[in-house]
């Protein structure tokens, strides 16, 4: 982190939080969150964030990003491209706080891998662009703050060669575009439907909306546990199909028929073990079609969810 004042100070506390190991570069001796930023396990560097060798006893070659939070943009700039000229592709996060030199650097910079961010944006959209990549907007809802990335996926992220689908159960995630060259993008993919089995390969490139304990997550490699569903038979109507129904109940639980009749004179009862969703779906449509009322509800709630974008 170069400069060291109120934003960066929230910035480190979240990258701690998250277990990284955090350098800040800060040129003046007298900072008074220079004792609290030592505190929270962070290595202080004091000289002028711009220089190469100031940079290098930083260990930018190693590092996995920068960001620039002093307060003049071309500052921020400068050191930004000095880092890039010791460590090529290095994903930059930038305080730019004049909005027309923003969409400027953002137009013409884009060789650098840069990710702009304004201070908008606060110390958790900072935090998540170092880990995943630029963050393009944030909104609230229902009291979680969801932010927009550009994800383009390279030969050593976790979810090379997931599904759609399966990268959206996973980590929670609400897929807005889906972009796989050559061919054309497709907006809000139907992730439940054919477009979900889309498998991700390198060169994709995706923006997604998460919270920000999905995108962490996603740049970890942590999956949410997974969410399990069952299915409650309310009432079957015609008792032609009772046997056929007995039969595919069978099949699911891996149980002898007679074992499950008695399940059928004391509806409404569940009738199926945990499931993952697409099964639990796929049982629930061959018992309507047996003249049967049935329900799909989750078993397991990993955690509070984002909405489904179907």
């Amino acid at each position: 982190i170069a400069g060291l004042g109120r934003l960066s100070y929230l910035v480190l506390q979240l990258l701690r939080q998250m277990g990284y190991e955090v350098v800040v570069v800060e040129p003046d001796s007298d900072n008074p969150l220079l004792a609290a930023t030592e505190r929270e396990g962070a290595v202080v560097i004091r000289g002028n964030y711009a220089l190469a060798s100031t940079l290098q006893q930083a260990r930018i070659q190693s590092s996995r990003s920068l960001i620039c939070t002093t307060p003049d943009d071309l500052t921020n700039l400068e050191t930004a491209l000095t880092a890039h000229s010791l460590q090529p592709g290095i994903r930059t996060i930038l305080r730019v706080t004049d909005p027309e030199l923003a969409a400027r650097m953002q137009r013409h910079l884009q060789t650098l891998g840069t990710s702009y961010s304004t201070t908008a944006l606060g110390a958790r959209a900072f935090a998540t662009a170092a880990l995943v990549g630029s963050v393009y907007g944030t909104l609230t809802w229902d009291g979680e703050t969801l932010l927009v990335t550009l994800l383009e996926v390279s030969a050593h992220d976790p979810y090379l060669g997931l599904s759609l689908r399966q990268l959206a159960q996973d980590y929670d995630l609400a897929i807005l575009l889906h972009h796989s060259r050559p061919g054309r993008p497709c907006v809000f993919p139907k992730i439940w439907q054919k477009e979900g089995e889309t498998l991700l390969k390198r060169g994709d490139r995706l923006y997604v909306m998460g919270t920000v304990g999905s995108l962490i997550r996603l740049a970890q490699g942590r999956p949410l546990p997974p969410e399990l569903y069952q299915v409650r038979l309310l009432e079957y109507r015609n008792p032609y199909f009772e046997d056929e129904i007995l039969s595919t109940l069978a099949f699911y639980a891996r149980l002898p028929k007679t074992a499950l009749k008695p399940l059928l004179r004391c509806l409404p009862a569940v009738v199926s073990p945990p499931l993952p969703r697409d099964k639990a779906i796929k049982l629930a449509r061959q018992l309507r079609k047996m003249s049967t009322e049935v329900q799909v509800f989750a078993q397991v709630q990993a955690e509070r969810r984002i909405p489904e974008v179907l």
